[in-house]
């Protein structure tokens, strides 16, 4: 609590001053008393107190208070035997009340959770009700999820479904998509996950972005997630929906969000994407166009392929189609918009690459060969440009450069590369460049990979300085020399 002897600053608004009153009464008594039969006559108070909207000034002590009484009273003792006072709160107290609830019953939820998937069950139920509050959704979500598959918390969930409301039928949704995304059970929620997809066929444009946006987290998470919507029919009706406004004159704002969507799909299933040829060709073909884009529309394209070519898996699939679909000329679209454009987008073309570039835990010649092809066509002078980035004036960039160097130089090629090249050990070395802690934490990993990693390809003479600079530590500071004057 935030006062044990008082209750805070008093509230200045009429309902505030009443409300402080009253709070202030029951919190005395609970000083006077901290037992559990005290705690639980209290608790009961505080539900009788709370008839609407509690003011913003009274609810951290009021937060403070509940949480004191349920840490004294225990939440098994609470749920098991005094579960009336419990759905009494539930029913009729605040979002704000419910959402403190949740949070607490989640942080519990190992002590509990047969009791509410079981005898305890008309408490899950209740807080079902409440999944339509905005203000208490995402956490009843995060806690609802694991009883979804009950058939009294679907039963309830899918009667609220039936509301025209679209805000309240996502926050449903958020149930549907957290069970989706953690690697639940989803063949025991599947008209829950088909009245999310059927907001794809709606005419309501938020309400279509809103439920792809949903499975693009939901795929991109848990492969179990991706097989099932590929298998219950709903991969295809996005892709039914994408061939559809690909058709049109101007793609709409659906066909960012459907990229997104299929890119997402290819972490966990990326053999699949052979069944969606539209996908990669509206894919590549934003790819090799990006000077025509406007900056959404190109952080999608190489953000997309990036994520697409994240895993090792992915990275040998698309090398499989690298000559129908033109992926040289993809990565030197990709060199040329690392060149290009304002910093804030080569910055984020950077960040792609370092993810595109991320090698696994355990480096395939194959994958390794893969990546030296791509990273070749980015164009002659690319190495050049990363290393004038890494001296620019301007963190982000430097940064940015570093991290990129730090999964490059988990390859043999790359470290071959820049070794020779001119200026680059100097720039590497050179301490006064970086002035945050961060960019010099990021150099001293770059110089402990590379002797890592490369310690056989580097000159002695380089080895040497670079062990130094290890010995040293990443925050070392040049120390001037010193002459002593005698005085005459």
């Amino acid at each position: 609590m935030r006062d044990d002897t008082g209750a805070g600053d008093e509230p200045t608004s009429a309902i505030g001053v009443e409300q402080f009153q009253g709070f202030y009464a029951i919190k005395q008594r609970f000083l006077s008393d901290r037992s559990k039969e005290s705690a639980l006559a209290i608790l009961s108070e505080l539900t009788a107190l709370d008839v609407g909207e509690i003011d913003s000034e009274v609810w951290m002590d009021v937060k403070d208070l509940i949480v004191c009484l349920m840490d004294t009273i225990t939440l098994p003792v609470l749920v098991t035997n005094h579960q009336l006072l419990l759905l009494t709160a539930l029913n009729r107290c605040s979002s704000r009340v419910v959402d403190l609830l949740a949070n607490y019953t989640l942080r519990h939820i190992e002590k509990i959770y047969d009791e509410l998937s079981s005898s305890s069950i008309a408490v899950t139920v209740a807080f079902a009700r409440r999944i339509v509050d905005a203000q208490c959704a995402q956490s009843v979500a995060n806690l609802l999820w694991r009883f979804a598959a009950l058939n009294a918390v679907q039963e309830e969930l899918k009667s609220q479904l039936a509301t025209t409301n679209a805000e309240e039928r996502f926050n449903i949704h958020q149930v549907t998509a957290t069970v989706l995304k953690e690697g639940g059970d989803a063949s025991k929620i599947t008209d829950l996950v088909d009245a999310l997809a059927k907001e794809i066929e709606t005419r309501d444009i938020l309400c279509q972005l809103s439920a792809v946006e949903l499975l693009s987290d939901a795929a991109s998470q848990h492969a179990s997630a991706a097989e099932f919507l590929m298998t219950v029919g709903v991969v295809d009706r996005l892709y039914k929906l994408l061939q559809d406004i690909t058709e049109q004159p101007d793609a709409g704002f659906l066909f960012p969000a459907l990229i997104k969507f299929f890119g997402h799909l290819s972490v966990t299933e990326v053999q699949c994407l052979g069944r969606y040829p539209i996908f990669l060709h509206s894919l590549f073909d934003i790819v090799h166009h990006f000077d025509i884009l406007d900056a959404s529309q190109r952080l999608l394209a190489f953000d997309t392929l990036a994520v697409l070519a994240s895993t090792d898996d992915a990275k040998i699939f698309l090398q499989g189609i690298a000559q129908e679909y033109n992926m040289d000329k993809a990565m030197n679209a990709f060199g040329a918009a690392i060149c290009s454009g304002p910093l804030e987008l080569r910055v984020r073309h950077i960040d792609a690459l370092t993810l595109m570039m991320r090698p696994s835990n355990t480096i395939k010649k194959e994958v390794s060969e893969i990546v030296y092809s791509w990273f070749a066509e980015l164009g002659e002078p690319f190495p050049s440009v990363l290393l004038s980035y890494a001296s620019k004036p301007f963190p982000e960039i430097r940064i940015a450069t570093l991290r990129l160097f730090d999964q490059l130089f988990n390859y043999d090629w790359a470290v071959r590369r820049f070794i020779v090249l001119a200026g680059f050990m100097e720039c590497l070395l050179n301490r006064n460049t970086e002035t945050n802690a961060e960019g010099k934490q990021l150099k001293f990993d770059v110089v402990c990979r590379l002797i890592e990693c490369g310690a056989s390809l580097i000159p002695p003479e380089d080895l040497l300085k670079l062990k130094l600079y290890r010995r040293e530590g990443p925050f070392y500071v040049d120390r001037p020399p010193q002459i002593d004057m005698e005085n005459e």
